[in-house]
């Protein structure tokens, strides 16, 4: 972010693999200066692209990728194949790489991100390739005629088993995409075909808006270059300072900064690529474009800067006289212009309270101070006791009126004029967020959207000041201001991010409806409050690609009832009544069609419900509550509670359970009856699943009951509780263990569902230095700072997935290997803080003097570490050359003894590494490579010495980062001379003794004297 802030690149993309929600939170964590400084590319998309396409299961799209979030499709760049995922040979099944790529239909897979919101990128090879280049083209030349771009809007429909259908909403008309069943529906109306597969391959077709001259839709110019402001569109006070700049040097720029159309005669050229410098005392607009084959300018800009208590077209006049006076003013290019009437002006009719004093005052429209023009003003009452004349007004302007003077006191109030403030600053944020905006003058009105548009004097509105609440899962921009005389000033705009657990109301009842067939729903609702018919839910969002609307009662009663629609104020396809909903979350899955209506299971935090299932041969009935006799709260109504009147959940020995649950509590209270005497003692349950049986007794006994939830699940209380390096050095495997410590993230394999998390308060990190005999290949580069315990954490179901630097708790499950620690969890760990970073462990093969029982093995099958990595750590292996076919060599570095020259561990040629799946090209070769690594034990990889791994340990690459052309590397290593010091210099001029982050220049100075430079990054 700090990156692309300075240098403002064209456009940024960054790759991160990861769910949906990794993604997200990589892009949220570019927020810098108020806004996301990067996109990223659409992973999740990619992986159900290659389902969808391959095999023909086109509802796998329905929601899949960012782009199904209109708060970050913007940011999503979508693509079917890249260079990592898209392998040339083998074509088939033998290529690990064949099940990660679009195998076939690749121009449907590409109609398909053509269609779509979001940055489409294409994949090269399959661009040019000359059976698929000129249909590719052609969907793009409809894209652009119908002006969908990466925010566009879409809706679906469904056809048959497996059709779906697409309409995609631009600027200039619609894209419609349909696949599978759907293309049998023929070109819907009002459309012209662009597309359409083969027989032979999957059902696609592409179409427009009819009417829309695609065929010969050209880009209209190619715009070289863009504008780079050293300053965002802000406030400021008294003075401010802006450069633009062009972002090549042939690059040419035109600005106005008088709120009109740059335009090739219109406007200042800027061609000199430092740019131009402009100073601001007042709100000014800039506008900024490219000039374009000297005629024409592109991709305008416009940027806002509000001087504090202005605005560019209205000013206001204060006096503090005890009555109100008369204001005649005249404008210094031309005597004849009065803006508030002839002679004597008219007087004030309104008063405000700024800075604890009461004045008069009265708003004018801004004079024409970029053409030199200024105000000038007498203070009168009806033409009697004037003041003296108060020159070069050109704003807003305090007069202090005493003993018949005026005095110009604009600079003790000027931070009192006008204000806007926002209690909350930028960032991302968990659960609901309230933004309370207040202006310095109590009766100022307030405008504001949410939606990133501009405020005007139809949006909403507060007098004052009053609170803005963000409840939705997203990016939210507020954009807010002053309504002063019909304009908007001083504008301020906050970027929102709504993270973490979903924002819902505390308290009360929440309802959560999915119609399955993505129909919009309505609700009906009594007794207290009531509604006449049938009204809109709130808010939306979506939990496991499900689109889920909410709606908030408040209410005093313990229950509600309701029913649904798919008409607002009306009847149609309402399900039957829902009643005695208690207190709490409930979801509910609604079909239109039948109608019918079920709850579900659905939890927006699955650690912090309730679950009861029941094992019945009658119908029975439950009551719960929480709290003291006299002042419960009832969750299922007044007493008998609720009748269960559906089983629907089995467990694996086919028994079927009737299911009942409460979200958002840690404990309740519940009673089963029967309705009728019957009644077991007070059931008192914590957080989980608890399986009950409550039968009759050959129909005599219905108060008692048997809990059997230990055959079916394991609870915190029966499972053993220890520090993580107690169950990694005694635990059994299989067994069950709670760490009793927190965790924290170091990497997440999302595409596996596993976690790798180390405990990051005991650190075993005794390490052994080297001796002073004991020499080592670019140990510099190589740090092990910690020998923390690790652990791989698998079986979660977190839809919205964890981050590295996340510190979890109840990790609680089954200990599935021991010499590689796995714990399958049984419940989601609790994320206890997010998004701290993470310092992996640098580690670089060396060689260094070793024992002669190492010396005796001669190299073969071990590779030397400078440090001894831990089990299921996460680590960057650096310093290694590449030979090929996923080998990597450590040269040997040679040192003179006696005069004969021999290496430091006495052994004969190059240690080398065999790392699992790393396939780099062949002008990798002789090239230093620096990659990451999960590192695991084999068999006896306990107890290998400290400074030695390979045979015992397993390195599985997990990215390899770009090789470096280091064509020394190897003689610079195998000469006599010894390495002195090694430096590294970055791009700013600093150096260090370690690496820094991005590009470095590695400086080494040999003992001879000799210095070798060459290029590392890190």
């Amino acid at each position: 972010a700090e990156y692309n802030t300075t240098l403002r690149p064209t456009y940024s993309v960054g790759e991160y693999w990861g769910s949906q929600g990794d993604i997200s939170r990589w892009i949220q964590d570019t927020n810098m200066e108020g806004s996301f400084q990067s996109a990223a590319f659409d992973f999740p998309l990619m992986y159900a692209i290659n389902d969808a396409f391959n095999n023909w299961n086109f509802r796998a799209l329905k929601y899949a990728g960012m782009i199904a979030n209109p708060y970050m499709r913007r940011y999503a760049v979508t693509f079917v194949d890249n260079h990592d995922t898209a392998k040339d040979l083998p074509t088939d099944g033998s290529n690990p790489n064949y099940n990660n790529r679009t195998n076939s239909n690749i121009v449907q897979a590409n109609a398909f991100i053509l269609a779509m919101p979001g940055t489409p990128c294409l994949f090269y090879p399959q661009f040019m390739h000359p059976n698929w280049h000129d249909q590719i083209c052609n969907m793009i030349k409809a894209r652009r005629a119908a002006g969908v771009h990466n925010m566009s809007d879409y809706e679906i429909s469904e056809y048959g088993n497996n059709g779906i259908t697409w309409f995609v909403t631009g600027t200039k008309g619609q894209v419609c995409l349909q696949l599978g069943d759907a293309v049998g529906q023929g070109v819907p109306d009002g459309f012209q075909q662009v597309y359409i597969s083969p027989t032979s391959e999957a059902p696609c077709r592409y179409s427009i808006t009819s009417g829309l001259d695609w065929q010969n839709n050209v880009k209209a110019g190619f715009v070289n270059g863009y504008p780079i402001f050293s300053r965002p569109s802000c406030t400021f006070e008294h003075e401010m300072t802006l450069n633009i700049r062009p972002s090549l040097p042939e690059c040419v720029l035109v600005y106005t900064t008088d709120n009109t159309e740059p335009t090739a005669n219109n406007g200042t050229r800027i061609t000199n690529v430092s740019g131009v410098d402009l100073t601001f005392t007042e709100t000014t607009v800039v506008k900024v474009g490219v000039l374009v084959g000297g005629v024409s300018v592109e991709s305008v800009e416009t940027r806002k800067y509000v001087e504090n208590g202005t605005d560019a077209e209205h000013m206001t006049i204060y006096v503090d006289t005890p009555a109100a006076p008369n204001l005649y003013l005249w404008s210094s290019k031309n005597e004849n212009v009065h803006p508030n009437g002839n002679w004597a002006g008219n007087k004030t009719t309104q008063t405000k309270t700024v800075g604890g004093v009461t004045w008069h005052c009265k708003t004018f429209d801004y004079p024409d101070y970029s053409n030199g023009e200024s105000y000038n003003l007498k203070i009168n009452w009806d033409g009697n006791s004037q003041s003296p004349t108060i020159t070069g007004i050109a704003g807003d302007i305090y007069i202090h009126y005493h003993d018949g003077l005026p005095y110009n006191v604009t600079n003790d109030y000027i931070d009192n004029v006008l204000k806007l403030d926002v209690d909350k600053e930028s960032g991302i944020y968990d659960g609901i967020l309230e933004v309370a905006l207040t202006a310095n003058v109590s009766d100022e009105t307030i405008v504001y959207t949410t939606d990133g548009s501009d405020p005007s004097s139809s949006s909403a509105q507060f007098t004052g000041g009053g609170t803005v609440k963000f409840d939705i899962n997203g990016s939210h921009v507020l954009r807010a201001g002053i309504l002063k005389d019909g304009q908007v000033i001083n504008e301020l705009t906050r970027t929102y991010v709504i993270a973490g657990g979903t924002a819902i109301d505390e308290g009360g009842i929440n309802i959560f409806v999915h119609e399955t067939n993505d129909q919009t729903a309505y609700v009906h609702y009594w007794p207290s409050p009531t509604s006449t018919s049938p009204e809109a839910f709130t808010n939306e969002f979506y939990i496991d690609g499900k689109r889920w609307q909410y709606r908030h009662f408040d209410t005093n009663a313990n229950y509600m009832n309701f029913l649904f629609t798919t008409t607002l104020g009306g009847w149609n396809d309402k399900c039957a009544d829902i009643t005695d909903v208690g207190l709490g979350n409930h979801f509910y899955e609604y079909n239109a069609s039948g109608p019918s209506r079920s709850e579900t299971t659905e939890t927006l935090d699955k650690n912090n419900c309730v679950t009861v299932y029941v094992d019945s041969n009658w119908e029975p009935y439950l009551y719960a509550w929480t709290g003291e006799a006299g002042s419960e709260v009832k969750y299922a109504g007044g007493w008998p509670g609720i009748k269960l009147t559906t089983k629907n959940h089995t467990t694996s020995d086919g028994k079927t359970w009737y299911k009942w649950a409460v979200y958002g509590l840690s404990s309740v209270n519940v009673i089963l009856n029967d309705n009728d005497g019957g009644q077991t003692q007070t059931i008192e349950l914590g957080p989980g699943e608890h399986y009950l049986v409550y039968n009759n007794n050959n129909g005599v006994d219905h108060n008692s009951y048997n809990d059997v939830t230990s055959n079916y699940t394991h609870r915190i209380g029966d499972i053993n509780e220890a520090l993580l390096y107690e169950i990694e050095s005694n635990g059994t495997k299989d067994n069950y263990y709670t760490v009793s410590e927190n965790l924290t993230v170091g990497y997440v394999d999302a595409k596996n569902n596993t976690l790798y998390a180390f405990n990051a308060s005991t650190d075993a990190s005794a390490m052994q230095a080297p001796g002073s005999n004991e020499t080592d290949y670019l140990s510099s580069l190589g740090h092990a700072t910690t020998q923390r315990d690790w652990v791989k954490i698998t079986g979660y179901t977190n839809t919205r997935g964890y981050s590295v630097g996340d510190v979890l708790s109840n990790v609680t499950g089954k200990l599935t290997n021991v010499v590689n620690p796995t714990i399958d969890v049984i419940t989601d760990p609790i994320k206890a803080r997010s998004g701290d970073e993470v310092d992996w462990n640098y580690y670089t093969p060396c060689n260094f003097q070793s024992s002669q029982t190492q010396t005796s093995d001669n190299g073969n099958g071990r590779t030397y570490f400078f440090f001894r990595p831990q089990a299921c750590e996460v680590a960057h292996i650096m310093g290694a050359i590449y030979l090929g076919e996923g080998i990597f060599e450590v040269p040997t570095r040679q040192t003179l003894q006696n005069g004969t020259v021999i290496n430091g561990a006495e052994l004969e040629g190059s240690i080398t590494v065999d790392v699992n799946d790393v396939n780099l090209p062949n002008s990798a070769i002789g090239k230093v490579v620096e990659f990451d690594a999960i590192i695991s034990r084999t068999g006896g990889g306990s107890g290998m010495p400290r400074r030695i791994a390979g045979e015992g340990y397993s390195i599985k690459a997990i990215r390899a980062k770009a090789p470096h052309d280091v064509t020394t590397a190897v003689s610079d290593v195998k000469q006599a001379a010894e390495v002195a010091s090694v430096r590294f210099m970055n791009l700013a001029g600093q150096v260090s003794s370690q690496p820094f982050t991005g590009l470095n220049i590695m400086v080494t100075t040999m003992t001879d004297g000799s210095v070798t430079t060459k290029k590392v990054f890190k």
